[in-house]
């Protein structure tokens, strides 16, 4: 076999090596701060392995600072969440990644109560992803963030049934738990305080161990909290 060409086969094996272990090590790094943040609920810790030299080494810009989002949610941080998002919604972003951020804003702003904001950013969301509405994933997508919008921000009780129903037929517990919360804000809104509290302690049971339970342990020692 000529020299140059074993070389070239060389080279090519070597970048294919490199290319296969850089993602297996990014996804490794990944993991660590999903364990970080889901599991342990260190928003500092994360926050700082995120953005150290490694974190930049395995990770983009605009992927560390979606991230960071995550973090400073956890910290309840809004300066910082503002901040992100503001050099997010500067920075050129691919289709998937408008998306993305549109749906993490918000979810913010219903957080944050500021339901006007969360409204404007669900239209832009819905006019964008509108070119894909034929698409599972993208009609998915903008249906449940229009459910966002009708409970968290308008307030609409006639959506209980719908979230029982979508409830029974989604797989996962984490999942059955958020459609038991969003009914349960339904009944609340209704004035049906029974089958509030029925299904606040559905959903409490369902999220065991996630974020979300500790948003739904305060509901349930203070319903006014989902106005």
């Amino acid at each position: 076999m000529d020299n140059k060409l074993l070389i070239y086969i060389l080279l090519i094996f070597l970048l294919l090596f490199i290319v296969v272990a850089q993602q297996l090590i990014s996804k490794k790094f990944i993991q660590d701060l999903s364990n970080l943040l889901y599991q342990k609920q260190d928003g500092n810790n994360y926050l700082t392995r995120l953005n150290s030299w490694y974190g930049k080494l395995m990770l983009g810009a605009k992927k560390r600072l979606f991230m960071s989002v995550d973090g400073y949610l956890l910290l309840e941080d809004h300066s910082k969440i503002e901040e992100c998002f503001d050099k997010l919604n500067k920075s050129r972003l691919s289709f998937t990644q408008k998306i993305g951020l549109y749906q993490k804003e918000i979810q913010y702003y219903i957080s944050v109560k500021k339901y006007s904001e969360a409204i404007k950013i669900n239209d832009d969301l819905q006019k964008l992803g509108a070119v894909l509405a034929d698409d599972k994933n993208m009609a998915y997508i903008l249906e449940e963030n229009n459910l966002l919008i009708e409970i968290d921000c308008k307030h609409n009780a006639k959506l209980a049934k719908k979230m029982l129903e979508k409830a029974k037929e989604s797989q996962g517990e984490l999942a059955k738990g958020i459609y038991f919360l969003r009914a349960a804000k339904c009944y609340y809104y209704g004035g049906d305080t029974k089958n509030m509290n029925k299904y606040l302690k559905e959903a409490e049971l369902k999220t065991t161990g996630s974020t979300l339970n500790k948003q739904i342990l305060k509901y349930l020692n203070d319903p006014s909290l989902m106005d």
